[in-house]
């Protein structure tokens, strides 16, 4: 490292650990590198980490958990494989045990120290971690990552001058060490250098094509500056090195759908379905910007039932989007659900009163099953109201003896009634009979229904048309 960078590395971080640790010996600890033989660069351990730091940055986090829990098992005292397996965890008491018990075991053993210094940084205890870093330093200063440590030491501290001193030292004493321009890319894009950052995050990937956050900082740079082909270019990149990163999959849908790719769009929206499902879950707003976007895709190819898991789950995520009911309704009319397609517009019909083409829709299929709108059943005991109901859904089956004469069964329904006796919901727990349209009816005239009032709770009925098959 040149005599004036080290001073100011040396200077900065001297001041930062003697405020918790005393004063360190720097003096040992930044000597000059030497040249890069074959023999320097071997370091097998220093693979591992690389290795298991690539994996992880690919999304295969539990891949390698297993691989070296496999290897910890086999040498449980073996200082280099607790440290490899706490590599694999995240950052928590685990992880901080097993690297304390390898540095008990092995205090020389440079990675450990970085390792510790790295898990101290993540959790700002700068002078702690920049203490941890120099020893590693003290160990072997030949290595780039104790001097990246450090570096990072600085820029969490404000000290971005002398972090950028930091990277340019390294930049020409490890021209071939991807990490180093990609922290320069992290620097300067934090200071609002975009295209000093491009620059340095570019020569990052070129050195190692499948790294993942850099590729991922291209796309969002590049579409910031309304490059949208590179953003896509790099996006896609970072999807194929990380086929779990929502980030990057949602960046290509939505790149897509600006290009009218909707192919690609869906594609990569369900891309990011498979990768990354619970982050999915707990979002609402994506969850309904991806049932709407794969919705209609399915639509036009006919596929109905996907098309209504998709609006299903648009409708869910936003339960005032008329769009996605509407969508809803008619996907799950083609399936031959029909209560369903009842139940969802009627919710569309309560959103949007007015709207003529939602009400002659909600009225049509409500003629299909043979139910009359705003039908009401009432009674003095729970016997009257069932068979004010069973006359009602009588002439929904007698309608479809017309196409199935020898049409017969039984429907098992179950209710929900409160207080007052309203019929709050109706669902079909059993069906002999095998028509959707039946069924519907049934659902949708016991929805109507309000029964003698009394304590909440639940009731179940069951209504039999023509010879019920025997069982």
């Amino acid at each position: 490292m040149p005599r004036a960078a080290r001073a100011v590395l040396v200077s900065a971080v001297a001041a930062l650990v003697a405020t918790a640790c005393g004063p360190p010996h720097f003096g040992s600890a930044y000597r000059p590198r030497p040249s890069h033989s074959s023999a320097a660069l071997y370091d097998p351990l220093g693979d591992s980490v690389a290795f298991i730091r690539m994996m992880i940055d690919h999304g295969k986090r539990k891949e390698v958990e297993r691989r070296y829990w496999a290897k910890l098992v086999r040498g449980p005292d073996d200082a280099e494989a607790r440290l490899l397996y706490a590599l694999t965890l995240d950052d928590g008491p685990d992880a901080t045990r097993l690297v304390d018990a390898a540095l008990e075991q092995e205090p020389d053993l440079y990675w450990a120290h970085v390792v510790r210094g790295e898990m101290l940084a993540r959790g700002k205890r700068w002078p702690d971690a920049a203490a941890e870093f120099e020893r590693a330093l003290a160990i072997n200063g030949n290595v780039a990552d104790a001097h990246l440590g450090l570096a990072r030491v600085l820029r969490g501290t404000a000290r971005v001058d002398e972090a950028r001193a930091v990277y340019r030292d390294l930049a020409e004493s490890h021209p071939e060490n991807a990490t180093v321009f990609a922290e320069t890319g992290d620097l300067l894009r934090g200071l609002g250098e975009k295209g000093g950052a491009v620059e340095a995050y570019r020569r990052a990937v070129t050195l190692d094509p499948e790294r993942y956050a850099a590729l991922m900082a291209l796309a969002d740079l590049y579409l910031e500056a309304g490059d949208r082909d590179r953003a896509l270019e790099f996006s896609e990149r970072a999807s194929e090195v990380n086929a779990t990163s929502l980030a990057a999959n949602l960046m290509r849908a939505r790149l897509y759908k600006e290009l009218k790719l909707v192919k690609e769009m869906v594609a990569a929206y369900e891309k990011a379905l498979r990768g990354a499902p619970d982050a999915v879950a707990a979002d609402a707003a994506l969850r309904h910007e991806i049932g709407m976007a794969r919705g209609p895709w399915y639509v036009a190819r006919d596929d109905w039932g996907t098309a209504a898991e998709a609006y299903a789950a648009a409708a869910a995520a936003s339960p005032d989007d008329v769009e996605a009911w509407k969508g809803l309704a008619r996907a799950r009319a083609a399936t031959d659900d029909l209560t369903g397609a009842l139940d969802a517009w009627a919710r569309a019909r309560a959103l949007r009163p007015g709207d003529s083409g939602i009400v002659r829709a909600h009225e049509e299929l409500l003629a299909r099953v043979g139910a009359a709108p705003g039908t009401a059943h009432g009674g003095k005991t729970d016997a009257e109201v069932v068979a004010s109901v069973r006359a009602s859904v009588q002439k929904c089956w007698e309608k479809q003896l017309f196409y199935f004469p020898s049409l017969a069964g039984t429907l098992s329904v179950a209710l929900s009634v409160d207080a007052a006796g309203k019929v709050t919901a109706a669902s079909i727990d059993g069906d002999s009979m095998g028509s959707p349209e039946v069924a519907a009816c049934a659902r949708f005239q016991f929805l109507g229904a309000t029964f003698p009032a009394g304590a909440p709770g639940e009731k179940k009925f069951d209504l039999t048309f023509g010879k019920a098959p025997k069982k």
